[in-house]
């Protein structure tokens, strides 16, 4: 996957890109543990961008990507492609 290939998401990313790796991880159903981790433990942060793309209906109650959220990926991925091999 294309986010495979981002080192560091909490410095790296800028913060929008920040949530949308967020999501991405969630579709690949990793853990919410798993994600703070890869934030320097920055549970506060991840939350945070677990309420917003709860909000806009990205991500369900129960952390399920919804199909907006879907939709969102999908159209982010050929904008993400060039900024992140950046970081290879």
């Amino acid at each position: 996957m294309i986010y495979e290939m981002v080192r560091d998401p909490a410095h790296s990313l800028s913060r929008l890109r920040q949530g949308s790796y967020i999501l991405k991880c969630v579709s690949e159903g990793r853990t919410r543990k798993e994600i703070v981790e890869e934030f320097d433990g920055d549970e506060q942060l991840v939350l945070i961008w677990i309420n917003y793309l709860m909000e806009r209906n990205y991500l369900n109650t129960v952390s399920v990507v919804t199909n907006e959220g879907y939709a969102f990926l999908r159209n982010l991925i050929p904008a993400t492609i060039e900024i992140t091999t950046l970081y290879k």
